[in-house]
């Protein structure tokens, strides 16, 4: 069975790996994060000095940690400055979690487990969309996957001797997302529920652990006056303080949020109505785990985990002020992936091979045919595009003008840049103006690249 299972994991790595280069250059984005990247990226290059702080928080001035930052430094250098090369960090850490599910599904639940949840996020059209966008998310799913893997450990295995390794993924986390409070909130009240024996060499090898990934941000603290500390302690009540005029329905709609994450992972943009009856029956499937889990006799186990972390991140995050984006959920995916593929693993077992073929079937068919028909308009491709067009029509020195202030000219910026395009501010010379979406109704454009629109060339003189 052992070579089996490891046969079966080095197809699945095959097939998530062709799923994710499919047309990746045509799908790769290159817009708001990616923008950012990579402009300190070069910052980093151009300096020759590591940043401290990696992206900030939606303005809040609240930072996360730069691990995202050195992870794409390699792929820019050995690509000379071109984002293109960032493809191929979130294809690695999707392989990361195809392989994490597998070994961490065969320890914590079993080994059918292990390779149906592996299977899912390989052929995932959902999976595969979030893998095309370079960004500090895509750190998320590996990391809570290893973070699941030694709470189960702790906490279901009673190995306190586990803590430095799931305090060390905590404080890695603070590189991936701001939610990494609440995972570490989460972790310190099943400690105090648990009542762990822990012994005072584990505590000092735990808070070395958890402190070390965040040394470049204790680093920068203690230069700017703990400047990234006050504003976490603000992001938390400035961003959760208020009065929930119905806390029943924003819980629920957080609860919502899960369901709707794990639905699309397995049939990404349906028609509505099987959506619909899709969330229905995993909203019962869910509800059956928690009675089930809640009833006599209660024992600590993958499942009592698993529905904590949920349960505790809906909880907190129903407090938040502003709208909650669906991949703040991706903390918890793959708990709940893992939950389900071990029910629905038992169940085929039961059922017999013909159930799992002609499942298996509808969702590689289903989510392959997605993949085929994606697109992105708004990709490194079209914007690569548009700047070669610009520079061998002007053939020479041009003015370069933009017909909005949204921010949309940043990737531009930086790749006319990387091509040294000679961009003069004199009317001698041929101008032309990149046209964004919002002025597609009073600006008619000469062409079109994507979702961006070019006048010009325009001579003055």
């Amino acid at each position: 069975m052992k070579r089996k299972a490891v046969v079966a994991l080095v197809i699945l790595l095959l097939f998530a790996a062709g799923l994710r280069l499919y047309r990746a250059d045509r799908l790769l984005p290159f817009s708001f994060d990616q923008e950012r990247d990579a402009w300190v990226i070069k910052a980093m290059v151009d300096t020759q000095r590591p940043v401290l702080i990696g992206p900030e928080i939606a303005g809040r001035g609240f930072f996360l940690g730069p691990l995202y930052y050195y992870l794409l430094l390699p792929a820019y250098l050995v690509f000379n400055l071109d984002p293109g090369g960032t493809i191929y960090l979130p294809l690695l850490l999707s392989l990361l979690s195809v392989t994490a599910f597998y070994l961490i599904g065969r320890v914590c639940c079993s080994v059918q487990a292990g390779l149906l949840a592996a299977f899912i996020y390989a052929g995932s059209a959902f999976m595969v969309q979030f893998d095309h966008v370079p960004w500090n998310v895509n750190l998320m799913i590996p990391l809570s996957l290893l973070i699941f893997y030694w709470a189960h450990q702790v906490f279901i295995k009673n190995k306190p001797a586990y803590l430095p390794g799931l305090f060390f993924c905590l404080g890695l986390y603070f590189h991936a997302h701001f939610t990494a409070i609440v995972f570490l909130a989460g972790t310190i009240i099943l400690l105090l529920l648990k009542r762990l024996a822990v012994n005072k060499s584990v505590i000092v090898k735990t808070s070395v652990a958890f402190l070390a990934p965040l040394l470049p941000l204790i680093i920068f603290d203690l230069r700017h006056n703990w400047l990234n500390l006050r504003h976490v302690w603000l992001l938390l009540f400035s961003q959760t303080s208020r009065i929930i005029s119905n806390p029943a329905a924003q819980f629920l709609s957080m609860i919502d949020c899960q369901i709707s994450n794990l639905s699309q992972t397995l049939f990404y943009q349906p028609l509505q109505p099987i959506l619909f009856c899709l969330k229905i029956l995993l909203a019962i499937y869910f509800i059956n785990l928690i009675i089930k889990t809640a009833s006599p006799p209660r024992s600590w186990n993958i499942r009592t985990l698993g529905l904590f972390y949920m349960l505790f991140f809906a909880l907190v995050l129903s407090f938040y002020t502003e709208s909650v984006p669906e991949y703040y959920f991706f903390s918890v995916l793959p708990l709940a992936l893992l939950l389900f593929s071990q029910d629905a693993a038992l169940f085929i077992s039961r059922r017999g091979r013909n159930l799992l073929i002609i499942i298996g079937t509808v969702f590689v068919l289903f989510n392959f045919y997605t993949v085929l028909k994606a697109e992105n308009s708004n990709s490194l491709y079209y914007k690569r595009r548009l700047v070669e067009f610009v520079i061998t029509e002007a053939k020479g020195p041009f003015q370069l003008n933009y017909t909005t202030a949204v921010n949309f000219d940043n990737g531009y910026r930086y790749l006319f840049d990387l091509y040294k395009a000679p961009i003069v501010n004199d009317k001698q010379y041929p101008a032309f103006t990149l046209v964004s979406p919002h002025d597609f109704s009073n600006i008619k454009s000469d062409y079109r690249f994507g979702i961006i629109g070019l006048v010009g060339p325009v001579y003055e003189n």
